[in-house]
């Protein structure tokens, strides 16, 4: 009976979306080496996918001003009655692994209607990163419920991270790692986390 919902950590009576665009991951606690230990790969190559679930990485920097307003993050979240921030930091890198660097900014929405709905993710800026770019690698970062994109370099490759938060442990883990290349979107590793 209300304990926490899984994308989200309770303290105090009040629920908290999982944390901000944090660059540095590096921190491995006891507690999170006790979930990775209980996490097995159900998609991809188990020999990748174990190293980038136990491996320290660094996400890249959102590091660029930009002038995106809420508003314009609405229409591409969709989410009624939810609250939107755009993360007061873009970045400019080669999200797509294309050779090509875009400009690159982070939306959140948090809906708490009915189950409730948590977004975190990507969109494409336009040249100054004043607008939000209605183009297909836009269309390509689009996320589901229930996901918090991050992106990271590992091996010469951009990938993006989506996490989960283990409430009982309170720790987030990897729920899956997709990779764009050019106008492909694909989920490389995905993760299943069973207690026992």
């Amino acid at each position: 009976m209300g304990g926490p919902k899984p994308e989200h950590l309770y303290m105090e009576g009040q629920y908290f979306p999982m944390d901000e665009y944090l660059k540095d991951r590096t921190c491995v606690t006891e507690v999170d080496n006790y979930v990775v230990a209980r996490t097995r790969v159900i998609h991809g190559d188990p020999s990748f996918c174990n190293t980038l679930l136990r491996a320290k990485y660094t996400l890249i920097d959102l590091d660029l001003p930009h002038t995106i307003l809420e508003d314009d993050a609405n229409k591409y979240l969709s989410l009624g009655g939810a609250s939107t921030e755009v993360y007061p930091l873009a970045g400019n890198f080669d999200i797509n692994n294309d050779g090509e660097r875009e400009n690159i900014g982070w939306i959140k929405a948090y809906s708490p209607a009915g189950r409730g709905c948590d977004i975190e993710r990507f969109v494409q800026l336009d040249a100054k990163r004043a607008h939000i770019a209605n183009t297909k690698l836009t269309e390509m970062l689009g996320a589901t419920c229930s996901s918090y994109y991050r992106a990271f370099r590992f091996e010469g490759r951009t990938y993006l991270e989506n996490r989960r938060f283990e409430p009982y442990y309170y720790t987030n883990i990897l729920k899956e790692v997709v990779a764009l290349d050019g106008d492909k979107r694909r989920v490389v590793c995905e993760y299943a986390y069973n207690p026992n």
